[in-house]
């Protein structure tokens, strides 16, 4: 309590009106709104007229807008304070407007028609982006935009995520946030329909630069579907919306056999929008590993190690596109798709090795594996948006169908080398494992936003379906030259999820302060049926999802949230199958049909200053969990491990995470972030574990620097020292990586540079022990590499952009812009 009420206080103090002048606004919402149409000599609208929002008191660089087809811009969600904006088009003289003053009592400002009077100096063509924060704070996410990041360029979807500093990516590719907890992955606002080794495989294949922005949402309001224990990561794709005929050819290569070559095509005209893309990928990658068990239960203690290396080699592709149509005023009718497939290949060996405690071998023998995999997935969605009122009654119906799957086939050959202490001859022993999951989803959604109160009522409705089924075939061959298998096992399951939702969530400003509650009530209902025993096991349930945010801004840059949501995370199907064949009679894994799903309650409370200097962000938090998972491993006399997922009764994550941002106009940019929490685990209800507790921490961050005007360098790490798990313990992990990013062609393309891991510093192991054994566990993959990418962009730029005067030149400021 003490330290909870010493973090209030710093917050308050810090925060307060009396405090240090803030410099900058940070992009956080507000009641305020400044909107206004830019015209010509002859007052026809101008298009891509550069829109630049500063504070009133230093002229800081706030954000950015860009004019519509008609002239028109609109800055809202605004704190309330004083403003100027900067009005500027190639050709024509800027203005500046006066003070702009938002108050409670007048938060909005319409400045009319803006008239841009022609230059009388002829100056060449330079194409500038809007000016805006590579990192940006809203009331309930903070959002990274990846043109700040150079990995981006020539890396993907992992990469991409791994330079967020408040995200862990760990090495199987599963996305943690606070408190070392997975959180949901959603695509342009809907959660992906790929989970696990899938979700893993598609990230690893997606190119980081069709990625515009990365939104981590650690307690998103009722509005959101309620997966993910950590909360949500939405990963929005870029749309490449410009108008006329445009698109964009990239290429990347990496000294780790990794090749990305994708294209895009976009198209507007009239009522009719138009864009696509596709990519074809390939990589290979290296793992190996050591396992080192002793059998606390046999008399005397044995000791089992396993020692392996495996590569695997990649090839895939990807295609997206969407079509919107203009019906009507204010009515779209729209569809879009994304879609990926992918083959993979690969062979590894293990060396087993038996001892007793005096280190004496008892058998000896390796096995050798053969594998293909596929994966593909298909998401098709279609939909309808109704805009009554702009940006105050609106009504989006969104409909959606998957499908997916994973096969594999794996060819594993053991050839004894000792049995009992001597050497032996003996025929080799071949399994054959064949196993194809299947899944598909089905969904409708609609969403309707209206005033009420004096705020905005959220309210809207999902049905959503959820289907996997699996078979799994494997035979067991006594020798490789039999035809007949001695053994044959066959295993498979069904399991369906369907569920239903109501929401609602209201907001309202009241003068410097904002809040903001929901709630989700969500009907669930699960069915898991055996192929082999027929058994079902049927769990339905109702849970009810508040979420609430409250948020005080005593002045622009320096706001205080409150926030606190309520998650769950359901179990995958590959948790709950009991019957899965055995491929190493050593290592055994099983579902649990009793797996009940995860819930957690989190708040946060969370202080921002912006200022001169950068961002300065403090968020203290507390987690509550119920039926976590732990994956429990237990040993027999044989000295066989047995593996499967547990409910323990509960664990606690509090700490805190410190970031701070330098500001995104200057010479150097960059971020870091700073977290130490304490995580404690109860697991007593579990048949021989107990509580464990460790305090954490870790760091990440980015630090950038333009070298030249066309020429920028970033480097990137993320440091997670040893976690604590129930059984034991997991060590930490360090990733890093260098880019160089060369702009070409009068900024219409791009050369990058990028070396991962460039100290090849990357290892895991972990530890596990209970009354039954004592495990250590080492693995590591090559992921030192040095990537080259290049881009080159064609006809309309593929991103909203203006044409500006060049710094070094000067212009005729036009006339003051006066406030109504």
């Amino acid at each position: 309590m003490k330290l909870a009420s010493l973090l209030v206080a710093l917050l308050a103090a810090g925060l307060a009106p009396h405090g240090l002048r803030a410099q900058d606004v940070p992009q956080i919402a507000g009641p305020g709104r400044i909107s206004g149409t830019v015209v010509d000599p002859e007052s026809s609208p101008l298009a891509n007229v550069a829109i630049t929002l500063r504070t009133a008191a230093d002229s800081a660089v706030i954000t950015g807008v860009m004019t519509d087809s008609q002239g028109r811009f609109t800055l809202e969600s605004l704190p309330l304070g004083e403003y100027r904006i900067r009005v500027s088009f190639i050709g024509f003289r800027p203005r500046e407007s006066e003070t702009i003053t938002l108050s409670a009592g007048s938060p909005a400002v319409d400045l009319g028609r803006i008239a841009l009077e022609v230059s009388a100096v002829e100056l060449d063509a330079v194409v500038a982006a809007a000016e805006r924060s590579g990192v940006v704070i809203e009331p309930d996410r903070t959002v990274y935009a990846t043109a700040s990041m150079l990995v981006a360029d020539a890396g993907t979807g992992v990469d991409v995520l791994r330079a967020v500093p408040e995200l862990e990516v760990d090495v199987e590719n599963n996305v943690k946030l606070r408190g070392n907890r997975p959180v949901a992955v959603h695509i342009n606002g809907r959660p992906a329909p790929l989970r696990g080794e899938q979700l893993a495989n598609f990230l690893e294949q997606l190119p980081g630069n069709r990625i515009e922005r990365v939104e981590v949402m650690p307690n998103p309001s009722a509005r959101h579907d309620p997966e993910g224990l950590g909360g949500i990561v939405n990963i929005v794709l870029k749309d490449d919306l410009d108008l006329g005929l445009s698109g964009s050819l990239s290429a990347h290569a990496s000294t780790r056999n990794r090749q990305f070559l994708n294209g895009r095509l976009n198209y507007q005209r009239g009522r009719l929008t138009l864009f696509a893309g596709g990519g074809l990928n390939r990589y290979d990658v290296e793992f190996s590993s050591y396992d080192r068990r002793e059998n606390l239960l046999a008399e005397p203690v044995t000791i089992i190690e396993q020692s392996s290396t495996r590569d695997n080699r990649s090839r895939g592709w990807n295609l997206d596109w969407t079509a919107e149509l203009k019906v009507g005023r204010q009515a779209t009718l729209w569809s879009n798709a994304w879609m990926y497939s992918s083959t993979a290949g690969g062979g590894g060996v293990t060396d087993y090795g038996i001892f007793d405690n005096g280190n004496v071998e008892l058998d000896r023998y390796d096995r050798a594996s053969d594998e293909s995999q596929g994966w593909h997935s298909y998401n098709l969605g279609a939909g309808f948006k109704q805009v009554f009122e702009q940006q105050k009654r609106e009504l989006t119906v969104d409909a959606r169908w998957t499908d997916g799957g994973h096969e594999s086939r794996m060819y594993m050959t053991r050839h004894m080398y000792v049995q009992d202490g001597a050497r032996v001859t003996l025929p080799d022993e071949v399994r054959d494992n064949d196993q194809d999951v299947g899944d598909g989803q089905l969904s409708l959604q609609a969403d309707y936003f209206t005033p009420l109160f004096g705020g905005r009522l959220d309210i809207g409705y999902k049905a959503w379906r959820r289907e996997q089924s699996g078979d799994n075939r494997m035979l067991v061959f006594a020798t490789p030259e039999d035809e007949d298998p001695a053994n044959s096992i066959f295993t498979g399951f069904e399991f369906e999820e369907i569920f239903h939702s109501l929401y609602w969530t209201w907001g309202r400003t009241f003068g410097e302060v904002g809040i903001q509650g929901g709630l989700r009530a969500e009907r669930a209902e699960t069915e898991f049926h055996s192929l082999v025993t027929g058994d079902e096991f049927d769990r339905p349930y109702n849970t009810l999802f508040p979420s609430a945010n409250v948020s005080w801004t005593p002045k622009p840059g320096r706001t205080i949230r409150l926030l606190y949501s309520k998650r769950i995370s359901r179990p995958h199907p590959y948790y709950l199958d009991p019957a899965i064949p055995v491929t190493d009679p050593l290592n055994i894994y099983t579902g649990n049909p009793d797996l009940r799903p995860s819930y957690t309650q989190s708040i946060t409370l969370d202080g921002t200053i912006t200022g001169k200097y950068g961002t300065l962000r403090i968020a203290p938090y507390y987690r509550y969990s119920t039926d976590v998972w732990e994956r429990i491993r237990t040993v027999d006399e044989d000295g066989v491990a047995t593996t499967r997922w547990e409910n323990a009764a509960s664990s606690k994550a509090y700490g805190s995470s410190f970031t701070i941002s330098l500001p995104p106009s200057g010479r150097v940019t960059g971020s870091t972030s700073f977290s130490v929490y304490r995580d404690e685990r109860d697991g007593t209800n579990i048949a021989g574990q107990q509580r464990r507790a460790a305090f954490l921490w870790s760091l990440g961050g980015n630090l950038g620097m333009k070298l030249r005007e066309s020429l920028t360098s970033q480097i990137y790490a993320n440091y997670f020292p040893e976690q604590s798990i129930l059984q034991g313990r997991a060590s930490g992990y360090l990733f890093t990586s260098i880019s160089l990013r060369q702009q070409l062609f009068d900024n219409k393309g791009s050369i990058s540079l990028s070396i991962s891991d460039p100290l090849d510093l990357y290892s895991y192991d972990s530890t596990t022990r209970d009354a039954t054994h004592v495990q250590v566990s080492r693995s590591s993959y090559t992921s030192r590499m040095v990537s080259v990418g290049i881009t080159f962009n064609f006809g309309k730029p593929p991103e909203q952009q203006s044409r500006r005067t060049a710094p070094d030149q000067q212009q005729e400021e036009g006339e003051t812009i006066r406030v109504r």
